[in-house]
């Protein structure tokens, strides 16, 4: 239970150590909610009952892996662009930004850092309202792959369990998608995701506007960073320039799908056409999907090798 008048503050922790129901520790299966584990040292990963997809994630699985496990960027067939604002949401800027993407109709992603959720709800149940895709980053925005090498279970559990059950309780919806601060994810990280049903999203462009804080200065290197295959568009809601720089992006975006170049149009679209969650799902698991790399951060623009 959160006291919201007071920042979010948690007024009642919530059990971290029940033991789960069946099928599975910490298992989500039949979209029942989260159930919080005791986080074991090793990295073994938890698989479902045999010949059954019950378990960590009700989705699809692909040779008994879940598929689409971490994203970097879109693989649909008309290169589309997603559009993903992070640590929202901001009293002063998210409305404003919603504003602006409900002038343009588009559909965006937010990854939000929890406590402000908890603080500002009722902005949070207007970004679903109004059609947009709500998702987990974290309770506090702690770099996790610290907290994962620390062993810091009880921390672990609170940014990302606990951060999950209260952000389904604002939107009423199950948390489908993640970002891990500073895009900062090991293989501990990965797994402890992973075994959650989470699908990990990335960026390929953008993260550019906390260094910049300038519109002008920050489009460019999101279009030059917006591959053939299209592009998942990173900012954050929590800097001023955020309203000018959707505007600036959709205008040119737009100028080219009305334009004679169709080789040069990308339009945008939602997280889930970008990635094939609305049609169905492409092949790979974890290995196939995931970044070599032990962290990525805002400065990162290699995609990690993905299918064709």
């Amino acid at each position: 239970v959160f006291d919201t008048a007071g920042g979010g503050r948690s007024v009642l922790s919530l059990p971290l150590s029940l033991t789960p129901a069946s099928p599975g520790r910490g298992s989500r299966a039949g979209g029942g909610g989260w159930q919080n584990l005791r986080v074991e040292e090793s990295l073994g990963m938890v698989k479902p009952p045999e010949g059954s997809h019950a378990g960590w994630n009700s989705r699809p699985y692909v040779d008994d892996e879940p598929v689409n496990y971490l994203r970097y960027g879109c693989n649909s067939v008309d290169r589309s662009v997603a559009i993903t604002i992070d640590d929202g949401p901001d009293p002063n800027n998210t409305p404003k930004v919603l504003d602006t993407l409900a002038s343009l109709d588009i559909k965006a992603t937010f990854f939000l850092v929890v406590a402000n959720a908890a603080a500002w709800p009722d902005i949070v149940k207007r970004m679903v309202a109004e059609g947009h895709t709500v998702g987990l980053h974290t309770w506090s925005h702690k770099n996790l792959t610290q907290v994962w090498e620390d062993k810091d279970w009880d921390t672990m559990r609170t940014e990302i369990d606990e951060a999950a059950v209260t952000l389904e309780s604002i939107t009423g919806q199950p948390v489908r998608y993640f970002r891990p601060p500073y895009g900062a994810v090991n293989e501990g990280v990965r797994e402890y995701l992973w075994e959650r049903g989470l699908t990990v999203v990335m960026w390929n462009t953008g993260c550019v506007d906390w260094y910049y804080r300038d519109a002008e200065k920050e489009v460019p290197p999101i279009m030059h960073g917006i591959s053939d295959a299209g592009a998942i568009v990173c900012m954050h809601d929590t800097q001023p320039s955020a309203v000018a720089e959707i505007e600036a992006l959709a205008g040119i975006l737009q100028g080219r799908l009305e334009g004679t170049s169709p080789s040069a149009a990308h339009p945008i679209a939602s997280l889930e056409h970008c990635i094939g969650h609305d049609t169905g799902f492409g092949e790979g698991g974890p290995a196939e999907n995931a970044t070599d790399a032990d962290a990525c951060n805002c400065n990162c623009t290699e995609p990690a090798k993905e299918e064709a």
